[in-house]
C-alpha cells in the first residue's frame, strides 16, 4: 500500500511539473504562486449522456493564464487533473494531454467564459486506453 501512495504522489508531481514547466524539478512546484482556487459544479454531455460532478479550478501564472481542473470529467480512478489555457477575451483551450489515468484529452473548440455568471463552456474529446472515444461538451458553473 505504501508503494501505491508513493507512485500516486510522484505521478501527480510529474503530471503537474509536465503541465506547468518544460524543464524543472518537482521542488519548483512549491514556488508557484496560486492565484485562486474555486469550486465548480460541472456538467458534461458526452455522446448524448449527461453527467454532473464537482471539481476545483486553480489558476496559476502572472495573469492567471494557466488553469488546472482537478476532478475533470468526473474521473476518480485516478482523479483526473487537466490543464486549460486562458487567452484574450476570456477564451479557453484544452491542449492535447494525457491525464494520470492514461486518457488522452483534447479540446475541440475554443471555450468562452461569461463575465457576469463566471460560467465556462468548452468542448473536448477523450480517448480511453481501449481506443474508445467520447465527444463532450463541458459547462462549469461556480459553486456558491
Amino acid at each position: 500500500m505504501l508503494f501505491i501512495k508513493k507512485v500516486s504522489f510522484w505521478s501527480f508531481c510529474i503530471l503537474v511539473t509536465t503541465l506547468l514547466f518544460t524543464t524543472t524539478s518537482c521542488r519548483k512546484v512549491k514556488s508557484i504562486s496560486i492565484n485562486d482556487t474555486v469550486s465548480y459544479k460541472a456538467q458534461d454531455r458526452c455522446n448524448g449522456e449527461t453527467m454532473s460532478y464537482s471539481c476545483n479550478i486553480t489558476t496559476y501564472g502572472k495573469k492567471n493564464e494557466v488553469i488546472l481542473i482537478e476532478g475533470f470529467g468526473g474521473f476518480d480512478d485516478p482523479t483526473s487533473i487537466v490543464k486549460m489555457n486562458l487567452y484574450k477575451n476570456n477564451t479557453y483551450e484544452i491542449p492535447k494531454q494525457i491525464d494520470v489515468g492514461g486518457r488522452t484529452i483534447e479540446g475541440t473548440h475554443v471555450g468562452m467564459k461569461d463575465n457576469n455568471s463566471g460560467e465556462i463552456e468548452i468542448s473536448y474529446v477523450v480517448t480511453f486506453d481501449d481506443g474508445t472515444v467520447d465527444e463532450c461538451s463541458l459547462r462549469l458553473v461556480p459553486a456558491l
